[in-house]
């Protein structure tokens, strides 16, 4: 009897470590990814422009874009795909597909840089 006793402590405190330290561990946000040489928090602006039914962002205005940067418009955070700097251009994604402007125009929209250099 007390061989039952003793293991149906041992199982219990066995059971009980392991959800105590994941309740006591701290909560983690998921990590941002930032392109080498800049830096997590640091919003900057920028103006770019949209044609209708196209995917070719134009920037207007603004600091260097670089691909895997992400930037905050409109609500929604996009990923910087590809950057073109002879053509002052970049393709987007909004989650995992090409953002294709499906509406009218978009210009002098301001974007803020997730990560910024």
């Amino acid at each position: 009897m007390k061989r039952i006793a003793a293991m149906a402590a041992l199982t219990v405190t066995m059971l009980a470590v392991p959800a105590a330290a994941a309740m006591a561990s701290p909560i983690q946000k998921p990590s941002q990814a930032c392109p080498a040489g800049h830096a997590f928090g640091h919003q900057k602006p920028f103006t770019f422009a949209v044609a209708p039914g196209s995917s070719t962002v134009y920037e207007v205005s603004g600091p260097t874009l670089a691909s895997a940067e992400e930037f905050r418009y409109a609500g929604s955070t996009y990923t910087i795909w590809s950057v073109n700097p002879g053509a002052g251009s970049f393709t987007m994604s909004l989650g995992e597909t090409v953002f294709v402007n499906e509406g009218p125009a978009i210009t002098n929209a301001t974007g803020y840089l997730v990560c910024s250099g």
